[in-house]
């Protein structure tokens, strides 16, 4: 058996991995700069106020809206505090998706070797 394509599979996979949280990590202050200004932050007061207005009585909303509790945006709160698990959740997925990719693409080739094989029997 021939180990090379796992072999090079599994290399592509590490690989897209360590970009993936290169980028992220290298991403990560730009986005917390873009999203920690002044506009961004009266955007996210208007919300909060807007949200508090809507207490559900008639006229005010369809819906009762609860008041945030965080006075900064949730996604700079979501890159502060919690990054590590944004990364562990990247990681996850784009490894689960890649590894499905993967076992579909072996399904197909060995799905055509088998076509190709029966078809040589017949003649």
């Amino acid at each position: 058996m021939r180990y090379w394509p796992w072999v090079l599979a599994l290399l592509i996979l590490i690989l897209g991995e360590v970009a993936l949280v290169w980028w992220l990590r290298d991403s990560r202050e730009t986005w917390i700069a873009n999203n920690s200004t002044v506009a961004v932050q009266e955007s996210w007061e208007k919300y909060r106020e807007d949200a508090a207005k809507q207490d559900g009585s008639a006229g005010a909303g369809p819906v009762k809206r609860k008041v945030p509790k965080s006075s900064e945006p949730p996604f700079v709160v979501l890159l502060r505090d919690h990054f590590g698990v944004v990364q562990t959740a990247a990681v996850v997925f784009s490894t689960v998706l890649y590894l499905f990719a993967l076992i579909l693409i072996r399904g197909l080739l060995l799905a055509q070797k088998t076509e190709q094989a029966s078809a040589s029997k017949n003649r």
